[in-house]
């Protein structure tokens, strides 16, 4: 039989490889993290309006690109294995939300 989870994963790794394939039409973006990505290259930005008050924010295990125009991350990377989303079942997350200290304050994206 086979397993659900596994069937999932690996059609989500297919999905973020394929998108990330396609952002990749153009010029190579660049990045403080090259650790972060796949082959060391970040996703382009394809919607330059939005890359002019661009953040990127990297952490242990995962990457966003942050709007300063929208305030919404343009996309996020992270590497998922089976056991990272088997692991993940377990984790108790809390609903708090607080201010990104790696952001440039509002009034400072102006």
């Amino acid at each position: 039989m086979k397993n659900p989870i596994r069937n999932r994963v690996s059609i989500s790794t297919l999905l973020v490889l394929l998108l990330l394939g396609i952002s990749r039409i153009g010029a190579a973006a660049t990045t403080q993290y090259p650790s972060q990505y796949l082959n060391g290259v970040a996703p382009d930005i394809v919607n330059q309006k939005l890359a002019v008050k661009a953040c990127e924010l990297c952490y242990d295990n995962f990457a966003v690109m942050h709007s300063g125009v929208s305030r919404t991350p343009l996309w996020s990377a992270e590497h998922l294995t089976g056991q990272n989303v088997l692991d993940g079942k377990y984790i108790k997350h809390p609903n708090r939300f607080h201010p990104e200290a790696q952001l440039p304050k509002v009034s400072d994206l102006s």
